[in-house]
Formats: structure tokens, C-alpha cells, sequence
């Protein structure tokens, strides 16, 4: 698996360097591994705005999103095989 992380903020102090580049390895792992995907999760995941990412959410044949209340959560898996059939967004 290959990780790059594109913009981040380094710590002030230098002595907390190695804990945060774990942290950040950490997060990319576990957020490849989860079957649900917030909309924020999803736009950082995918590189999808997260306005892009609510307007497909209203069309009536999306079948990657699972409403719990009122919260919108993207099955990850489902949203990859739609983008990999997808020419234009």
C-alpha cells in the first residue's frame, strides 16, 4: 500500500515528529478499511468535493448511500465500482 499524504501541518516542536507521522500513517489505514464512509471521509478519500459528493447523493439511483437520521454515510466499496464505470463526474 502505498500512502501519500498531500498537505499536512507539521508539529511546532520537532520531539513529537515520529508519533504524528504514525498518527497520520494510522488514519490512512483506517479509513482504507472501513466499509462506511462519512462525506467528509469520502471527498478526503475519493478527491471528490464534498458539495460534488451530496449532489450525487440526491440523484435516485444512487445506491452507495446509507442514510442513518439524517446523517448520509457512503459505502465505500459501492461508490469505488460506480466511479470505476464513471467517465465524468
Amino acid at each position: 500500500m502505498e500512502i501519500t499524504v498531500v498537505c499536512a501541518i507539521a508539529p511546532k516542536n520537532h520531539e513529537n515528529v515520529d508519533f504524528w507521522v504514525l498518527f497520520l500513517i494510522w488514519e490512512v489505514i483506517i479509513m482504507s478499511e472501513k466499509y462506511l464512509l462519512t462525506i467528509d471521509e469520502a471527498a478526503e478519500y475519493f478527491n471528490i468535493g464534498k458539495n460534488k459528493l451530496r449532489d450525487m447523493i440526491k440523484e435516485p439511483c444512487c445506491n452507495f448511500v446509507l442514510f442513518n437520521g439524517k446523517k448520509a454515510l457512503i459505502k465505500k466499496n459501492r461508490l469505488e465500482s460506480y466511479l470505476d464505470e464513471t467517465v465524468y463526474l
